[in-house]
């Protein structure tokens, strides 16, 4: 039900803090998407690296009442200002980069 979703988002969001540093912002736009913010991080290798981390922090299941679930992640990444120059166009990007990381 909604309210079980809401605590796999609340648990999804405390995973994400886990991993992020403390001048990264994270944010949730929309229904089961996050973005996170990686400030002065451009290196791909730096990037790979943070993206493992994130990945890392969803290998285990979220319990809640009881309840064992278990989540998959799939990550779409843009650089700033190689990807695009301006919010609309990075979220644009970071989506088309989701959707071929999921396929």
């Amino acid at each position: 039900g909604h309210a079980v979703g809401d605590l796999v988002l609340f648990a999804i969001g405390d995973r994400i803090k886990d991993v992020q540093r403390r001048h990264d912002v994270a944010a949730r736009p929309s229904g089961n998407h996050f973005a996170i913010l990686l400030q002065d991080m451009s290196d791909p290798a730096e990037i790979g690296s943070y993206c493992e981390r994130l990945l890392a922090a969803f290998a285990h299941p979220v319990s809640i009442d009881d309840h064992q679930f278990s989540l998959s992640i799939s990550i779409g990444v843009v650089i700033f200002p190689s990807d695009g120059d301006d919010t609309r166009v990075l979220l644009q990007n970071a989506e088309s980069a989701l959707h071929a990381a999921r396929d």
